[in-house]
């Protein structure tokens, strides 16, 4: 069975991973979680796959994520996070060089309410979401949703307030992925830009992380 195969191979791959310290942060973990329990509680998922996926279930139960939330957590993920700036914005900054860009910018906005539609899930991310009325443009990432987010985002007719939210994305995907940003100081600087609730913040911070760079699809539009 496919499934099962699956988390068989999802399993294999973890332990891999861990020999190389190369483990999931707490919200990937709860993520992963989230979707196996659902399979569970699935009245159409027959008894014996069930008691395949409650293993897996039990096993996540005992992993131990690893304690940064961020790419700066894991080996080699300085780098990791560099080539996704890069993809992502089309341009070559080191995240110090993209603080002091986007601080210029930031300085001079006001803060704004946040009124963007949000998801329950993070199975697409915020900002595949946020492009999926602009016109699609295919890409080959299954975490764009294979959609060419800088093309798209390209294309955009974008508000100030839109331009103020994507900065505020920006200076806390670097913080979080960059500076090491703990999950509650990231929710209080996206605060501190938009107007927004605590499950909100937690939202986009959460994507954010599952996410990382993304956001700087919209940069060419702001810089």
């Amino acid at each position: 069975d496919n499934v099962i195969t699956w988390l068989k191979s999802t399993q294999d791959m973890l332990d891999s991973a861990k020999q190389s310290n190369l483990k999931l942060n707490k919200i990937e973990l709860t993520s992963l979680q989230s979707y196996v329990s659902s399979a569970i509680d699935n009245n159409d998922v027959q008894s014996a796959l069930k008691s395949h996926i409650r293993a897996f279930n039990d096993y996540l139960a005992s992993y131990k994520p690893r304690g940064s939330i961020g790419l700066r957590g894991l080996p080699n993920g300085t780098e990791w996070y560099q080539s996704k700036l890069n993809y992502f914005s089309g341009e070559v900054h080191s995240p110090l060089e993209w603080v002091t860009l986007l601080n210029e910018k930031i300085k001079v906005l006001d803060r704004v309410t946040f009124d963007s539609k949000m998801s329950t899930s993070h199975q697409k991310s915020f900002l595949a979401q946020y492009l999926s009325g602009e016109k699609l443009i295919e890409g080959l990432d299954w975490q764009t949703d294979y959609q060419d987010l800088p093309a798209m985002a390209s294309n955009m007719n974008m508000s100030d307030k839109g331009k103020t939210l994507m900065l505020a994305m920006m200076e806390s995907d670097i913080g979080i992925h960059y500076h090491a940003w703990t999950l509650p100081q990231a929710k209080v600087n996206l605060i501190k830009r938009l107007e927004m609730s605590q499950e909100e913040a937690q939202y986009l911070v959460e994507d954010i992380i599952l996410y990382p760079g993304q956001s700087f699809s919209f940069i060419q539009q702001i810089i």
